[in-house]
């Protein structure tokens, strides 16, 4: 998740600039949490009242995301507001976030996790052609979706930076 949050940010400078960021974090997080709920509320409409679908189990599934998400989301606001309090750890934390050696790490993390998606999409969508046209196609679709996201993306930022 860190490197989720920091591919997108510029070098700050000072705790202030870092602070303005942490902000922005919290209001994220106020909008995952909104997202939270509705998936869980959906999840439990469904079960009590709308009966959409054949099994409950994925009503299961959709509540706990929710719920995770909402959770998550309420441990992540109330550590950067502790760190927006506090000086000291607020420093700390913009120098954590701003090391090289973090950085590295974190781009390399984030890399190997999509290639091994992107190739477990593609054997999902080899073995599920055999069994599901509809399956299929979804893998299909993620598979070409990351193809031409990456290339968009690859053209911006090599006009970018």
């Amino acid at each position: 998740m860190m490197c989720l949050f920091n591919a997108f940010e510029k070098n700050v400078k000072t705790n202030e600039e870092y602070a303005k960021i942490l902000q922005k974090r919290i209001h994220i997080f106020y909008w995952v949490i909104a997202v939270g709920i509705i998936t869980a509320a959906v999840a439990v409409c469904n079960e009590l009242f709308w009966y959409l679908g054949e099994n409950s189990w994925l009503d299961g599934v959709y509540t706990g995301v929710g719920s995770g998400m909402i959770c998550v989301s309420i441990i992540k606001i109330i550590k950067y507001k502790k760190v927006l309090k506090n000086d000291m750890l607020l420093k700390e934390e913009r120098l954590k976030v701003q090391d090289e050696r973090n950085q590295i790490i974190a781009t390399r993390a984030m890399q190997s996790a999509t290639i091994v998606l992107f190739i477990l999409s593609y054997a999902a969508l080899l073995i599920a052609g055999f069994f599901s046209r509809t399956i299929f196609y979804c893998f299909w679709w993620v598979v070409i979706v990351y193809c031409f996201s990456y290339i968009i993306f690859r053209k911006y930022y090599s006009n970018k930076i």
